[in-house]
């Protein structure tokens, strides 16, 4: 019978990269061809494709979980028009563990992808996206939503955060409340207590413009808060390591903008380690309707049903992670509930199989 499970474990692992893979390649050229509205001078074309190509590995996360399900189902669906699975079941293995075992197979592959995740994936993506905001900042007449930094008499002011990097930058010192040094530039570093801009740097001095400058102008010391920008959508460019450690930030007594920032922080954290069980608990519970009569319904209906229920499922967790965020409930229960009831439905219809 290991030939049989062994067999198993290799088509659905095989089946769910191929799966995988031809999500990414749909989410590839689709994001292609919505880069090519931003083309310029400085966009390129092959700027373009290098950022569609280079950002494939950090917008797969999002397809992780449906292509290991979808996967799964259509293994399981080609072994049970077979007839492998009634040669397991006949040989005393339960339902149950036929799913669990076949699901080894997609449960590597999502473990492996979010290792990967974490540890080059997402600053391959970070990178792919500031190489894209300073080649698109002289053409990009869309207005972000600034942020604005005080520092005794020097404002800082930027429209975009990613990693390091700070995009849209004006930089101001005062004197007497008249401003003295001003300086603009497309993008600029920021590390500790400095800033250092681009080259490409504009400095106006005592209201007289200069492109000139000298090195001191390029970099200037700042004292930064601990979170330097509260845009939610900063947080998808974090990795958990850097998650948790803004979280530790946003410990203790914080304000109402802070603790919804921090919620937002801990929902990444949650569910990039709840990942692994809900892909499981997802093949657990859709995993026994292929067991049932091929008279009844076709595999084919069955994996529909269990695509349709993956997309009811994330509906459900989004809602109840929104309700524990609005009434400051402990965010985990949010996220792990509809898992949970999932969990319980799948062991009672799992003992009317036995």
């Amino acid at each position: 019978m290991s030939i049989y499970i062994t067999y198993l474990i290799k088509r659905s692992l095989v089946i769910t990269c191929f799966v995988f893979g031809l999500f990414i390649l749909v989410d590839f050229l689709f994001n292609l061809i919505g880069e090519l509205e931003d083309l310029s001078l400085t966009y390129t074309f092959i700027k373009a494709f290098n950022f569609s190509l280079l950002s494939i590995p950090d917008r797969a996360y999002a397809f992780i979980e449906g292509s290991c399900l979808l996967g799964f189902m259509i293994a399981m669906g080609l072994s049970q028009e077979e007839g492998n699975l009634n040669v397991l079941r006949s040989s005393g293995i339960s339902p149950l563990k036929i799913v669990i075992l076949s699901s080894i197979g997609p449960l590597s592959i999502a473990f492996f992808f979010l290792l990967g995740s974490e540890f080059m994936f997402k600053e391959i993506g970070n990178k792919a996206e500031i190489n894209k905001a300073i080649a698109t900042s002289s053409s990009n007449s869309t207005q972000e939503e600034s942020v604005w930094l005080i520092d005794g008499n020097k404002f800082l002011n930027f429209e975009r955060k990613i990693g390091d990097q700070i995009f849209g930058v004006q930089y101001f010192e005062l004197k007497n409340n008249k401003v003295m040094l001003a300086q603009m530039a497309p993008s600029a570093k920021i590390k500790n207590s400095e800033i250092k801009f681009d080259d490409s740097l504009y400095t106006t001095i005592n209201k007289n413009p200069s492109q000139k400058f000298n090195k001191k102008m390029l970099k200037k010391s700042f004292n930064f808060p601990k979170v330097i920008s509260k845009n939610l959508r900063d947080i998808e460019n974090l990795t958990i390591r850097e998650s948790y450690s803004l979280n530790q930030i946003l410990s203790g007594d914080i304000g109402k903008q802070d603790r919804f920032f921090k919620a937002h922080v801990e929902k990444k954290i949650y569910k990039f380690f709840f990942m692994l069980i809900s892909i499981t608990i997802l093949i657990l519970f859709f995993g026994y309707f292929i067991f049932g009569s091929l008279r009844d319904s076709s595999p084919g209906s069955k994996i529909v049903i269990s695509v349709l229920g993956a997309f009811v499922y994330q509906i459900m967790q989004d809602l109840t992670i929104s309700i524990a965020i609005s009434f400051n409930i402990f965010l985990f229960i949010g996220i792990c509930l509809p898992a949970l009831v999932l969990l319980l439905c799948s062991f009672f219809m799992y003992r009317r199989l036995n």
